[in-house]
């Protein structure tokens, strides 16, 4: 009997998908609960730009023990797009997050992986395989199915408006940061992020009128969960960031749907949230969708998988 070693290395690589996005999405998730709490008493940009900011500080030291030298790169376009696209989906998700239930949010956030093998075919040329599309298809169901909110109101038709538009621009930045991560590390792009943000939501927090009188004048609660938020949002970008860059989008981007279960846990213990039985459903869906996406990805034969490293090659 032979044994497939190559069989066994792909369902290495997935385990290995499967903890990282585990990881980075526990973080992400427990960064929106305190992002929501801080903004019961701090405008959304106040806490993203400091958020930023601490990040930079909190990269900065990897980056002089690894080495400053690492910071040049060929992808400085790819970097400032990726940027744009990503600042923007934290800020809308941000506002969404403060308008809507904490699992709602969450939830709408994983129509991203929906887009995925779409943004992954013009940033990538990755080309989409049935099992991925049939698993998407199920997980837009059951989205559909989860969604039970009174639109009516317009705060929450901004804030379903603002989530859904997060998701679409993270797919692209996630299917960038793929591209990018082929010759870089995940710190150097994390720390660009950081960076790039903090350089594009400065401006338009002063103009909204931000001023560093109001960072000197938040309580020391305040700050330290501003620091707890920055902690996780640079642990889990910099851990969703090794996945994307290991790892093929539209597999990874399956996995985050684990963030579901977590929101919901989070909205019911902290935020009183009602998990209603079309929420449970839509959830057994989405969850079925990433068991789907990612059970059949892991099964490649070797032949599919030089195929698919010759063509990302070219890109």
């Amino acid at each position: 009997m032979q044994i497939n070693f190559n069989a066994h290395g792909a369902e290495n690589q997935g385990l290995n998908a499967f903890l990282l996005i585990l990881l980075a999405e526990i973080c992400l998730v427990t960064m929106g609960h305190f992002v929501k709490f801080l903004t019961l008493s701090l405008d959304t940009m106040t806490v993203f730009v400091v958020v930023q900011v601490m990040s930079i500080v909190l990269l900065l030291p990897v980056i002089l023990v690894r080495g400053v030298g690492r910071l040049r790169t060929p992808n400085i376009g790819l970097h400032s797009v990726r940027c744009v696209v990503g600042v923007t989906s934290m800020c809308l998700i941000f506002y969404a997050y403060q308008q809507l239930d904490l699992s709602l949010a969450t939830l709408l956030k994983l129509l991203s992986p929906a887009f995925i093998p779409f943004a992954a075919v013009l940033v990538l040329g990755e080309k989409p395989y049935i099992s991925t599309l049939v698993a998407l298809a199920i997980a837009l169901v059951g989205v559909a199915v989860s969604i039970n909110i009174d639109l009516k109101e317009s705060t929450h038709v901004y804030g379903v408006i603002a989530a859904t538009l997060a998701a679409l621009l993270a797919a692209f930045g996630k299917s960038l940061v793929r591209r990018i991560g082929r010759n870089e590390g995940a710190d150097v792009i994390a720390f660009y992020f950081a960076c790039f943000g903090a350089l594009l939501s400065v401006p338009v927090w002063l103009l909204q009128g931000g001023s560093l009188t109001i960072v000197m004048g938040l309580s020391v609660n305040s700050l330290w969960l501003l620091l707890l938020v920055a902690s996780l949002a640079t642990l889990g970008q910099y851990t969703a960031t090794v996945a994307y860059t290991k790892h093929r989008a539209a597999v990874v981007g399956l996995f985050t749907y684990m963030a579901l279960p977590i929101a919901g846990v989070i909205g019911v213990a902290f935020w009183g949230d009602q998990i209603s039985n079309a929420f449970l459903l839509g959830s057994a869906l989405i969850l079925m969708a990433g068991l789907i996406g990612s059970s059949a990805r892991l099964t490649r034969t070797p032949q599919q998988n030089r195929s698919v490293e010759r063509r990302n090659s070219k890109v």
